[in-house]
């Protein structure tokens, strides 16, 4: 996922170069990931609709696109990411996934064409200071009845904000803290017209650097995660690494 340079640092938090950073080493479709937390609770709480259509707001480079493609989904998905259009398309037609299309363009001046049984972001709003805006305009772009996923990380957690503003504060820096709270998330989708909200902390303790390669950085991973067990031992609320939140689209709604 990425953003425009020429909106106002009012509406967007992160730049191109930081996903530039962020996504250095992509240079195939990432691989679904059977016992990641995000993934297995994907698996849990999307319904499969015959012949359904999904955007993924955000969809650069794929890894979430693969796990609705697996549960049968036509896959949509759009970001502003350079070259993402031309990547994902060839990407997920040689692995032979349903494709609808794929959109190269800021999010904050897309413009639907169509409703889609499934619309779902992961690790999108938080880098807009108006993820409102942003969450709205997700919920009207569903299907009266159709599912809605929101999935941010648990940046806010008092551990990890002190984890990345001593390791990586420039990670803290393209984050919206107000966009990484549960309440937030899910009176913000009741206001925008969704339904039978159900908001969660998804996994356990997990630290990993966001743009940070190397062997060092690897060293202090494997450092930090060996207090795992111990970790998690703390409110779920402060150790989960993230939150999601599922609605429906109301009949009614926006």
């Amino acid at each position: 996922m990425s953003v425009s340079d020429d909106h106002n640092n009012a509406t967007a938090a992160s730049s191109s170069d930081y996903w530039e950073r962020h996504w250095q080493d992509v240079d195939k479709l990432p691989s679904s990931l059977s016992d990641h937390p995000v993934h297995l609770w994907i698996r849990e709480k999307i319904l499969t609709v015959e012949d359904g259509r999904c955007m993924e707001i955000g969809c650069y480079p794929g890894q979430f696109l693969t796990i609705l493609g697996d549960m049968g989904y036509i896959l949509n998905g759009v970001d502003y990411f350079e070259g993402s259009k031309d990547f994902l398309t060839k990407q997920l037609k040689q692995n032979d996934y349903k494709i609808g299309e794929i959109f190269e363009q800021d999010f904050q001046d897309f413009e639907s064409q169509e409703l889609y049984d499934l619309t779902c972001s992961f690790g999108f709003v938080e880098h807009f200071h108006n993820y409102k805006e942003m969450i709205e305009k997700q919920v009207a772009m569903t299907k009266d009845g159709g599912q809605i996923i929101v999935e941010v990380p648990n940046l806010a957690s008092p551990l990890y904000k002190m984890l990345y503003k001593i390791l990586e504060p420039e990670t803290l820096n393209n984050h919206v803290f107000e966009a990484m709270n549960l309440d937030n998330l899910t009176e913000t989708l009741a206001n925008s017209g969704a339904e039978n909200i159900n908001g969660e902390y998804i996994g356990h303790f997990f630290f990993r650097f966001v743009s940070k390669r190397g062997r060092t950085a690897k060293l202090v991973e494997r450092t930090i995660n060996k207090f795992q067990s111990l970790l998690d031992l703390l409110p779920q609320k402060i150790s989960a690494r993230y939150m999601g939140v599922v609605a429906t689209k109301g009949c009614n709604g926006a």
